[in-house]
C-alpha cells in the first residue's frame, strides 16, 4: 500500500531531531512514517521518497519508537545524497507476530541515477563510511545486493496497542501452494491460514497438476523453478483440463521475457519474491472475489 505525504498542522515527531529520552512509549506507526517522509523530503528536495507500508499492520504501537526514527531517517539520507532525481524506497512490512508481539522489518533502497548519471554503486569509500554509519545506528543493520541494488534492512520489535482480532476474510476458501522451498512455503501457510484459507502445499509441478485433476481450488500459487516439472510447464498442463481456477506465478525475476512467458503459458498474474503479505493479501482480494 503507498501511502502520500500529506500532514496536518500538528507538530510532528520530525520536526525536532528526537532524542531517547523525548520519543513517546505509545505512537501512531502510519503517522510516524508520514512525518519520516516529510522530513525527508525536506531534506532532499531533488529526489523522490517512496514509503510502502504492510496493510496487515495496525496503527498504534508501543515500542523502541527512537530507533525506528533514526536509524530509517539516517538509511535514506545516506542512501539520498547520492542520487539526483532518484527514488529512495523505503518498504516496511510485518515480518512475524506472536500475540501481540509484532516484528517488522524495513528494507530501504535507491533506485536512479547517482551524480554521474549512472547506476547506483558503492566505492570502497562510500563502502567504509557506509560501514561506519550502520556501525553508529541503534538497530542492527544488515547489507544486502539484489541484482544491482543495494539494500539495507533492519528490524525492531513492537507491542501492537489496537487490540483488534485479525478479521478472517477469506474462511473456506481453497488455495493450492506449489513451492520447492520448506521456507517459503510455511511462511505462505502461517499468512492465508490466519486469514481462514484451508491450505494444500505441493513440492513440485507434478503433484500440482495431480492436485487440480482431484480436486477443486479456488486460487494456486505456482512457484517457477521446481524439481520434476516447473511451473510454467505445470501450468500450461493444467489449462489443457481447467482453464478456470486463478493461477498466480510466485517468481524472483523481474524480467519482462519471464514475466510474459508467464502469461503465455496459461498464469493469471504473477508475484515477485521475496513476497510480502501485503502482496499476498492483494492477490487474494483480486482473485477471489471473482470466484466466490
Amino acid at each position: 500500500m503507498m501511502w502520500s505525504c500529506v500532514m496536518n498542522q500538528k507538530e510532528s515527531y520530525m520536526d525536532r531531531e528526537l532524542s531517547p529520552s523525548e520519543a513517546p512509549e505509545n505512537f501512531n506507526l502510519k503517522r510516524v512514517c508520514l512525518d519520516i517522509i516529510k522530513s525527508l523530503e525536506a531534506s532532499s528536495p531533488q529526489n523522490l521518497i517512496k514509503l510502502n507500508i504492510d496493510i496487515e499492520l495496525e496503527d498504534s504501537f508501543k515500542g523502541d519508537l527512537f530507533g525506528f526514527v533514526a536509524t530509517t531517517k539516517e538509511l535514506a539520507t545516506w542512501l539520498s545524497k547520492f542520487l539526483v532525481n532518484g527514488v529512495v524506497k523505503i518498504e516496511i512490512i510485518k515480518y512475524a507476530s506472536a500475540n501481540q508481539e509484532v516484528t517488522l522489518k524495513v528494507a530501504l533502497s535507491a533506485f536512479g541515477t547517482d551524480n554521474a548519471n549512472h547506476s547506483l554503486q558503492l566505492s570502497a569509500a562510500n563502502s567504509n563510511e557506509l560501514d561506519q554509519l550502520i556501525q553508529s545506528l541503534p538497530v542492527k543493520v544488515t547489507r544486502k545486493q539484489r541484482q544491482e541494488n543495494l539494500v539495507l534492512e533492519f528490524r525492531v520489535k513492537l507491542t501492537d496497542l489496537s487490540g483488534k482480532k485479525r478479521k478472517v476474510e477469506f474462511e473456506g476458501v481453497k488455495v493450492l501452494i506449489a513451492e520447492d522451498n520448506e521456507v517459503n512455503a510455511m511462511v505462505f501457510y502461517e499468512f492465508l491460514s490466519e486469514w481462514g484459507c484451508d491450505v494444500t502445499i505441493v513440492g513440485n509441478g507434478a503433484e500440482a497438476v495431480a492436485q487440480l485433476k482431484n480436486r477443486s481450488y479456488d486460487l494456486v500459487l505456482m512457484d517457477i523453478y521446481m524439481p520434476e516439472l516447473n511451473g510454467q510447464d505445470a501450468t500450461e498442463q493444467i489449462r489443457q483440463f481447467d482453464k478456470q481456477t486463478p493461477i498466480v506465478m510466485l517468481t524472483a525475476s523481474n524480467s519482462e521475457d519471464d514475466l510474459e512467458k508467464c502469461i503465455t503459458y496459461g498464469a493469471n498474474d504473477f508475484i515477485l519474491k521475496p513476497i510480502s503479505s501485503s502482496n499476498l493479501l492483494r492477490i487474494l482480494r483480486k482473485y477471489i472475489p471473482i470466484i466466490r
